[in-house]
């Protein structure tokens, strides 16, 4: 946003009521929550619900991205690549800050331990 809209609103801001104030404050109040809502990846919703939209994306995807790095918003993908840096970036680029990242293996894939 410029400086010179933001300087408009405050000046049409300032011509309100102080009810009308008070409405405003409080919707810029909810907007700012659901915001860092988002960027913490709560939407509102719990830990449970969003661990289950991830968990029904892996399985509904897993195929499909395989050996890829994924990042998920919930349910929904933001970003995929051969790196998880790759992957990061792109959650970033939509204005996911705080994505969950992972590696989704194939089911014919052999995990190793190390040993």
């Amino acid at each position: 946003m410029s400086v010179k809209l933001l300087d408009s609103i405050k000046q049409q801001a300032n011509r309100l009521s102080p009810k009308e104030k008070n409405q405003l404050a409080n919707y810029l109040l909810q907007e700012t929550k659901i915001s860092v809502e988002k960027d913490l990846g709560l939407h509102g919703e719990t830990e449970e619900e969003t661990r289950a939209a991830r968990m029904k994306w892996l399985k509904a995807n897993s195929e499909q991205y395989a050996g890829m790095y994924v990042a998920l918003d919930g349910g929904k993908l933001v970003g995929a690549g051969k790196t998880i840096r790759e992957a990061d970036e792109q959650a970033k680029q939509k204005g996911v800050n705080k994505s969950f990242l992972v590696r989704v293996s194939s089911e014919n894939e052999i995990l190793s331990g190390g040993w």
